[in-house]
């Protein structure tokens, strides 16, 4: 069973996949909240392409505001948005998504962390 949420301002994110990158990327984001006393989390939700949409339909019951999607599942999940922005469809992929109040849109960052901030917290 899944913990009810403490705080409803935390910001949870995640990776959505499988990567050798996962620790990587866990540990960089959570020591950003950290250092930036940002009240988030980071964490990793293994997915196949077969296992999307239950893992969006997570993403929009337990409230997380974005996922990094790993390489396998950037075109698989391109049908499962409910907007793509112009530089996903450009590229054909998603590797971010954010969850506007259960509006899903994926974006193309070209794995930039730096924009994910600006579509996350902005």
């Amino acid at each position: 069973m899944t913990k009810s949420r403490i705080s409803t301002n935390r910001i949870l994110l995640g990776v959505l996949g499988v990567s050798s990158q996962s620790s990587k990327i866990l540990r960089e984001w959570n020591r950003m909240f950290r250092d930036e006393k940002i009240d988030g989390s980071m964490d990793r939700y293994p997915c196949t392409a077969a296992t999307l949409p239950e893992r969006l339909s997570e993403m929009l019951h337990f409230d997380r505001r974005g996922y990094i999607i790993t390489p396998a599942l950037q075109q698989p999940i391109l049908p499962l948005m409910d907007i793509l922005h112009a530089s996903a469809k450009k590229r054909g992929a998603v590797d971010t998504v954010v969850n506007d109040g259960g509006v899903l849109t994926g974006h193309w960052t070209g794995d930039t962390d730096e924009r994910r901030r600006e579509l996350w917290f902005s």
